[in-house]
């Protein structure tokens, strides 16, 4: 095993894409820009700088170069925006292959536009390429996510992006490819509930956070254990939420940096591998050495830079106001028609205006206005105005509000019926 040294001062882009070091490379959000047999690789590559509507930005900001534009070949996991960006995509170099994994929704566009080299890769089936083997991993449990291991006789990495998968999985994966020496894992649990959820009380909240974050770490753990990785990269984790409402959200996500806690609390061996990386730090990997250099080598100086961050976007994003009353019911009822199975009623408000509501009866199966609640089983949704306002005019469905995380949501009686939001999911 090489000796890991990690280091604060930065080499700038440039001398990082000068180096020629193959193993060596830059990290991004979920992008892993690397080099390999002396070709430049890029996983995840993005260049917008928020998603859903301002709700989620990057911290730190993204690095970009336009040497991004010129690459060998570029690896997209899954069509979720934090991954995957065809504006960044149609401006690279024509025919630079797109590798992506086979039958993943959400690649439709991608593969059907001709002036894109878009190249699907088998699941499961190690694929031979200029000297290097890709192994594909789709999600056992839905059709988007997918991972990659991409290995040559002196360099391997595997990026997990958001695919949280069993251990069987993963020890198919690394019967196939054997060992991976830096491992880039899923561990952070991000997702509206509980933490947008009113109708749970603090304790309960704080209680099932720590199950599910937990719960995903120790998937990122056993990953790296199967993978025997010699350097452990939390991934994803400089994504932060901004809602001048709700940004306490940030505290309860948890960090890289919590990842690094959790292997304490296990005294795990593991924690002498693992290195909390965020956008803009490196890896040059020395025959010998590995060097690792990282701006934010702990929790405070990564916190001090997201409230810095978050101040400035304070000044830019201002409140705004969304009056329901003044909505189209009956285009909300054109848009919204199939919805025979949905048996509990939804109420929407927004976040400024209370005492109106729009109100979607599940007794006669229409939306209308409405002053006062008088449901004895609701979902409530509490929406950013803004938000509220793209969804009402049908801009965006109610997948992307949750997705934004800029709503409350309370539920009476507070219970999870996973087939009506199935539907509110797919169809609203």
């Amino acid at each position: 095993m090489k000796k890991i040294i990690k280091k604060k001062d930065q080499p700038r882009l440039n001398d990082f894409l000068n180096s020629n070091l193959d193993g060596s490379y830059y990290v991004g959000h979920a992008s892993v820009l690397f080099r390999m047999n002396q070709k430049l690789f890029l996983i995840d590559g993005v260049i917008q700088d928020s998603l859903f509507e301002k709700s989620w930005y990057f911290f730190p900001e993204l690095k970009f170069d336009e040497l991004f534009f010129s690459l060998d070949g570029i690896f997209v996991s899954h069509c979720h925006d934090d991954h995957y960006d065809l504006e960044f995509l149609r401006k690279i170099k024509k025919n630079t292959p797109i590798y992506i994994t086979k039958n993943r929704i959400g690649f439709d566009e991608l593969i059907n536009d001709p002036n894109l080299n878009s190249i699907e890769i088998e699941p499961f089936k190690k694929i031979k390429l200029d000297d290097f083997d890709i192994l594909a991993i789709p999600s056992d449990h839905n059709d988007f996510d997918s991972s990659f291991i991409i290995k040559n006789d002196s360099f391997s990495i595997y990026q997990g992006n958001d695919n949280f998968i069993p251990r069987k999985v993963i020890k198919k994966a690394a019967d196939i490819m054997g060992e991976v020496s830096h491992v880039y894992i899923p561990f952070s649990y991000v997702w509206w509930y509980p933490f947008c959820l009113t109708s749970m009380d603090a304790k309960e909240k704080e209680s099932e956070i720590k199950r599910l974050s937990e719960k995903n770490m120790n998937i990122g753990l056993y990953i790296a254990e199967e993978l025997n990785a010699e350097v452990i990269i939390p991934s994803a984790g400089n994504l932060i939420f901004h809602d001048i409402a709700a940004d306490h959200i940030n505290r309860m996500i948890a960090t890289p940096f919590d990842f690094i806690d959790y292997l304490k609390s296990l005294n795990s061996p593991m924690l002498k591998k693992t290195f909390p990386l965020l956008s803009g730090d490196y890896v040059l990997n020395e025959k010998k050495i590995i060097d690792i250099y990282s701006d934010f080598l702990d929790r405070n100086n990564y916190y001090k830079g997201m409230n810095i961050f978050l101040k400035k976007l304070d000044s830019i994003n201002k409140i705004t106001k969304y009056e329901i009353k003044k909505s189209d019911v009956n285009k909300i009822n054109l848009r919204t028609s199939d919805f025979k199975h949905i048996n509990t009623d939804l109420i929407f408000k927004s976040r400024t205006i209370n005492n109106i509501y729009l109100f979607f009866d599940s007794t006669i199966k229409t939306f209308k206005i409405i002053d006062k609640i008088n449901s004895e089983e609701f979902i409530l949704f509490d929406i950013e105005d803004s938000m509220l306002k793209q969804w009402v005019r049908g801009k965006v469905t109610l997948e992307t509000v949750l997705n934004s995380q800029r709503l409350l949501i309370t539920r009476e009686p507070e219970k999870f019926d996973e087939s009506l939001w199935n539907i509110i999911r797919s169809k609203l």
